[in-house]
């Protein structure tokens, strides 16, 4: 049986992650017509093979920090635009 699409994928720019967590800066950058499947590629769906490159990015960095002993701590920060203020 063949892998997944996503796998494919993410097997092709995990190496680009590991070099992230080694302190360079990455950037992966989906482009195309509209309608050709960048949002799946990034997202895909919620778990299973089809989980795309962010899911994916996401457990990497958190296997890697465990594996490293690493203690992480996650926030975000939610800006409303000064329009609707």
């Amino acid at each position: 049986m063949s892998k997944s699409f996503q796998v494919e994928i993410f097997e092709e720019v995990s190496d680009l992650v590991t070099s992230a967590l080694d302190g360079h800066n990455v950037t992966i950058l989906a482009y195309g017509q509209t309608g050709s499947g960048k949002t799946h590629t990034l997202l895909g769906s919620r778990d299973g093979p089809a989980r795309g490159l962010i899911p994916r990015t996401v457990e990497h960095v958190l296997l890697q920090a465990r594996v490293d002993g690493a203690h992480l701590a996650c926030g975000f920060l939610l800006e409303t635009p000064k329009a609707a203020r």
